[in-house]
């Protein structure tokens, strides 16, 4: 900020018996310089949310099960789709094959949603999990591709909606592909 006197005279024979007064004036550059540090400290503190969020992801990140060299583990994710205006939780799942030689994996989900079990006595196609994974390789469940590997838990923008409780992996087939 400047100090500017609004009434200074330069004559020396002219004698003022006012004070001056003075007015402050907030210039463009302090201000563009307050608006930069800012913009700095806001993107700095977004920063630090997003890798919060992301080791607080990390954390989240359970390993279910390890038979005959698969090991399959989980993330609770939170899907958002702005485009459709929906905004979802799933538990992804990881599959990591540490064998040499590439495995047919095959798993039934049993489901349940508030405290019930939806899927336990199913016979439906739609539990049952059935993917080939290659020698030495992982695959990893995604928001975007329903390809097994994900669990729907519950609609993140809606109140009063059925929620997973509790889901197990069952009947779980490790076969060597030959």
């Amino acid at each position: 900020m400047q100090l500017v006197a609004s009434n200074s005279n330069h004559r020396k024979s002219y004698k003022s018996t006012s004070k001056p007064t003075y007015t402050y004036i907030l210039s463009f550059s302090s201000f563009s310089t307050y608006l930069c540090q800012s913009a700095i400290f806001l993107a700095l503190w977004l920063f630090s949310l997003s890798a919060f969020s992301q080791s607080e992801l990390m954390e989240n990140t359970n390993n279910l099960i390890t038979k005959d060299g698969i090991s399959i583990s989980s993330t609770l994710q939170n899907c958002n789709d702005f485009k459709n205006g929906t905004h979802k939780e799933y538990v992804l799942l990881g599959v990591l094959n540490a064998n040499p030689f590439p495995v047919e994996l095959s798993f039934k989900k049993n489901l349940w949603f508030d405290e019930k079990c939806n899927s336990c006595t199913s016979t439906s196609p739609e539990h049952v999990v059935s993917i080939t994974i290659e020698a030495e390789s992982e695959m990893q469940g995604t928001c975007d591709n329903n390809d097994g590997l994900r669990i729907f838990s519950k609609m993140l923008n809606l109140e009063k909606v059925r929620k997973l409780t509790n889901y197990e992996l069952v009947d779980i087939t490790v076969d060597e592909i030959k």
